[in-house]
């Protein structure tokens, strides 16, 4: 198993959605220079994955490939997410039709039983 650091693929992956090391920062919530260290750390391991070209960005074949890879791990913990809810018994919507006076009522007392 791979042991990469989910910030830095994070990183890496906002940068190539936004062309742009500094907003994919703010799209963070960290600065242009984290940005920037994330995928230094990841080229030291990987090697180049972007090549800069007249002011534009461009991903190395090395870079398609992590960015691949990246795009299978969002979907495989999406998948997880689903399939630790379906088995929840816990979970699910509920449906009630009420006159408005007594929905209010019991939706005041599970939004303070279930909610909190």
């Amino acid at each position: 198993m791979i042991n990469i650091n989910p910030q830095w693929l994070s990183a890496f992956v906002t940068r190539n959605e936004r062309r742009s090391f500094t907003r994919a920062a703010e799209k963070r919530g960290i600065t242009q220079a984290a940005v920037s260290q994330h995928l230094r750390y990841l080229e030291t391991r990987f090697g180049l994955l972007i090549v800069r070209k007249k002011g534009q960005f461009d991903l190395t074949p090395t870079g398609k490939v992590l960015l691949d890879y990246c795009r299978e791990i969002g979907q495989a913990d999406e998948r997880l997410a689903l399939r630790l809810t379906e088995n929840d018994e816990d979970h699910g919507d509920i449906s009630l039709i009420t006159p408005g006076s007594i929905g209010l009522r019991c939706y005041s007392l599970y939004s303070n039983n279930v909610l909190d």
